[in-house]
């Protein structure tokens, strides 16, 4: 089973239980010089983690990507996408 994301501009991806993906939340941390940093939400495969017991793979990417600002795929690691521009997730 796999899920489309869409984006608002119209791109689309499309992720299996065994695709790799990293996600993580941007935040700052309170020092003098405001450093910012970002935090691991997720890093691994629908079929390797803990979401491979949920009922259905759209249900487990929702609360990954509901959970993290930024998400890339190991197919393609330079490009980096924002959970804020997604539109949907769609069971193909």
């Amino acid at each position: 089973m796999s899920v489309k994301i869409t984006f608002v501009n119209g791109d689309n991806v499309q992720i299996s239980d065994e695709t790799y993906i990293n996600a993580w939340s941007s935040s700052e941390t309170v020092y003098a010089n405001h450093e910012f940093h970002a935090e691991n939400v997720f890093a691994g495969s629908l079929k390797d983690s803990q979401i491979s017991g949920v009922a259905e793979t759209v249900v487990g990417l929702q609360s990954i990507l509901g959970s993290a600002d930024w998400f890339n795929l190991a197919n393609a690691p330079k490009k980096i996408y924002k959970t804020s521009a997604i539109l949907s997730l769609e069971t193909l």
